[in-house]
C-alpha cells in the first residue's frame, strides 16, 4: 500500500490513532474516515468504477448534470465560483424555489443545488463523490457490515445490509481508511469547502434534516479537486494510513445499541421523507447512473 497500515488491538488504541492524524494534519484540512470490508489501494466515485480510463470526464457526467438539471428543474442561473475540471458548478447554492407543474419533482422544496448530487449518491445512485463520515465509529459500523443487492427489473434495486460473522467471513477484517483533504476554504454554498487536492460536502449542513439518512451517518462527501480523466477522481491519493482491526473485536466494540442498527443508519421511506420523495417522484435515472436502492422497513 502507498500509506501505512496500522493494525489496533482496542478502541482507546483506535480513538488514539483518529486524534493523532487529526493533530499532524496540514492545518486547515478536515481528517475524515471510510470503512471497508478488504484493503483497497484505490477508491474511485461510483461514477467512474470500471469504466474505460479512455473516457472523459465530460462524457461521463454528462448524463448526471442533465438529471440534476431536470430534479431543479433548469440549470443553474446564479453566479458562483467554478472550480477547474468540468464546467459545472459544484458548489451552487441556488435553492428549490418553485411551483411545479407536476405532483412532486422529486426533491424537497428548499433543497440546495449544491446537496442535490450528493444526496443521489447517499441514496444509491452512481455519482462524482466518494461517501465519508467524521464519525469513526460509523466509519467501522461500514467495515462491520456487507452490503446486499438484488437487482431488479423495475427502477429499484433493493438492498439490505448484513452483520459480518466470523463462522462465514473467511477475511475476517475490518478497515477504515483514514482520509485528509489538505488545506480547504468555505465555498459560498453552507456546508462546502474547496481546495488544491480535494472538494468537500457536508450533508448535515447542506441538505436539511428531512433527509434523514445522511444525518443519521454523519454523512460527508468528498471529491478530488481537479478531473482530467477518470485516474484523475481516485480519492486514494488523498488516503494517510488504514487501521486494521480484528473482525471479532471490532463488532465487540461496536456492540448491539439501537443507534447503530442498519434500520436508523438506513431509515426506510417510512421515515424519511426526502428519501420518499425520490422513490415517489423523482424520474428515473439514465442506466449509466444506476437505480435508486430500496430497503425493507425490516432492514
Amino acid at each position: 500500500m502507498p500509506w501505512p497500515v496500522f493494525d489496533v488491538a482496542n478502541p482507546q488504541a483506535m480513538i488514539q490513532l483518529a486524534g493523532y492524524f487529526k493533530f499532524v494534519a496540514e492545518p486547515g484540512s478536515f481528517v475524515l474516515f471510510r470503512g471497508h470490508r478488504r484493503l483497497h489501494a484505490t477508491c474511485q466515485p461510483t461514477l467512474v468504477r470500471g469504466r474505460s480510463p479512455n473516457r472523459t470526464v465530460s462524457s461521463l457526467t454528462r448524463s448526471l448534470r442533465q438529471y440534476v438539471d431536470g430534479l431543479m428543474e433548469g440549470k443553474c442561473i446564479c453566479r458562483t465560483r467554478v472550480l477547474s475540471g468540468p464546467r459545472y458548478p459544484w458548489f451552487c447554492p441556488e435553492r428549490v424555489v418553485r411551483h411545479s407543474k407536476r405532483n412532486g419533482a422529486g426533491l424537497v422544496a428548499g433543497t440546495p443545488r449544491v446537496a442535490v448530487e450528493p444526496l443521489l449518491q447517499h441514496y444509491g445512485l452512481r455519482t462524482t463523490w466518494v461517501d465519508v463520515v467524521d464519525n469513526i465509529w460509523i466509519a467501522l459500523w461500514f467495515a462491520c457490515h456487507e452490503f446486499v443487492a438484488e437487482r431488479s427489473s423495475s427502477r429499484f434495486d433493493y438492498a439490505h445490509h448484513l452483520k459480518r460473522s466470523m463462522a462465514h467471513d473467511s477475511d475476517a477484517t475490518a478497515f477504515v481508511s483514514v482520509i485528509s483533504t489538505g488545506e480547504v476554504s468555505r465555498a459560498e454554498a453552507a456546508g462546502a469547502w474547496f481546495g488544491k487536492k480535494a472538494r468537500l460536502l457536508d450533508l448535515r449542513v447542506a441538505a436539511p434534516s428531512v433527509y434523514v439518512r445522511p444525518h443519521a451517518q454523519h454523512g460527508l462527501l468528498i471529491a478530488t479537486a481537479t478531473w482530467r480523466t477518470p485516474a484523475s477522481m481516485d480519492v486514494g491519493g488523498l488516503h494517510v494510513a488504514t487501521l486494521r482491526i480484528n473482525l471479532g473485536d471490532a463488532l465487540d466494540w461496536l456492540g448491539d445499541g439501537t443507534m447503530l442498527r442498519p434500520f436508523v443508519l438506513f431509515p426506510p421511506a417510512t421515515t424519511d421523507e426526502g428519501y420518499r420523495r425520490l422513490l415517489e417522484f423523482a424520474d428515473q435515472p439514465p442506466s449509466s447512473l444506476g437505480k435508486y436502492v430500496v430497503y425493507g422497513p425490516g432492514n
